[in-house]
């Protein structure tokens, strides 16, 4: 009897701890795939036309996807070539149309030479003004890639415009005789279905100032030149654009202070809703064929 009363004992105990690892098990793999976020799960659950600024910490990088096509702007620092592609898994995305460098700045560019070997990029927007001494590795490593791996580059000029499925990039202005980097940044405008996005990569209010004398740069959404630095979108600026909202790429708690608080009070003072990747981290818009469009992010606004 009492053999067989601790066998029922040492049973009874294994039972136990059977049901306390498997309930453990769930508690920490399971339950949190569960009651995840609901806007992250919502992200890359999407058919539509959209277009995601992809958080690369203080950088910049923009996925679009129209249709069957993709294209991005932009690739962040040096390390954020694996963010992008798991980005691009997640979206079932195989291949890039259209790439567009805005000038020759790593935060911009650096992401490019793992991205390009992992994934097919067709066409590679990109100006050949001489990339500055402490870029100019990089710039040359992205030029001699591309041409090995049989990427097509494209020089930019005013007035290009490029298809992207549904959607169509038009270049507004591009200086490559500018005495600074940031001003040599190429300028668009992205028209994705009866909605539009502007972008001027790091232009300074210089550029800004000419750009505002035209009709052209009025758009839906602005995404804040240079992270939002008070280099950029002036008070002139932002009136002639008059975007109903604006989007800063920055890292959190940067050093530069991005945005800054003066750009964030133009903002304000004009009704222009803004996010910020620092914040929101990764956002989307999602567009319907009703002028209209849907926004979502990874951290709430």
């Amino acid at each position: 009897m009492g053999s067989k009363s601790k066998k029922k004992k040492i049973n009874k105990k294994s039972t136990a701890l059977k049901i306390f690892f498997i309930g453990l098990f769930f508690v920490l793999f399971i339950l949190p795939v569960l009651i995840a976020p609901t806007a992250e799960k919502h992200m890359l659950k999407s058919s539509a036309d959209f277009v995601e600024f992809i958080n690369v910490g203080q950088g910049d990088c923009t996925l679009i996807k129209s249709g069957n096509e993709a294209a991005i702007i932009d690739f962040g620092v040096e390390g954020s070539g694996k963010r992008i592609y798991k980005r691009l898994l997640e979206y079932g995305i195989e291949s890039i149309d259209t790439a567009i460098i805005t000038h020759h700045h790593s935060d911009h560019m650096g992401g490019f030479l793992k991205l390009a070997k992992k994934i097919e990029i067709k066409h590679l927007i990109i100006g050949n003004t001489t990339a500055e001494d402490g870029e100019r590795d990089i710039y040359n490593s992205i030029i001699s890639l591309a041409r090995s791996m049989n990427i097509k580059i494209i020089l930019p000029q005013i007035g290009n415009i490029f298809k992207i499925g549904n959607a169509s990039i038009e270049i507004l202005a591009y200086d490559s005789a500018a005495p600074e980097e940031n001003n040599r940044s190429v300028i668009f405008k992205l028209c994705i279905l009866n909605n539009s996005l502007l972008f001027t990569g790091d232009a300074e209010n210089i550029v800004e100032l000419n750009l505002a004398k035209s009709e052209a740069i009025k758009c839906d959404i602005l995404k804040l030149g240079h992270h939002g630095s008070d280099t950029s979108s002036c008070t002139e600026f932002l009136k002639a654009a008059s975007p109903k909202i604006a989007i800063a790429s920055c890292g959190y708690d940067n050093s530069y202070n991005h945005p800054a608080a003066d750009v964030v009070q133009r903002l304000k003072e004009y009704n222009i809703k803004y996010l910020r990747t620092d914040l929101n981290r990764s956002i989307r818009l999602t567009f319907n064929n009703k002028n209209t469009y849907t926004i979502t992010t990874e951290r709430g606004f």
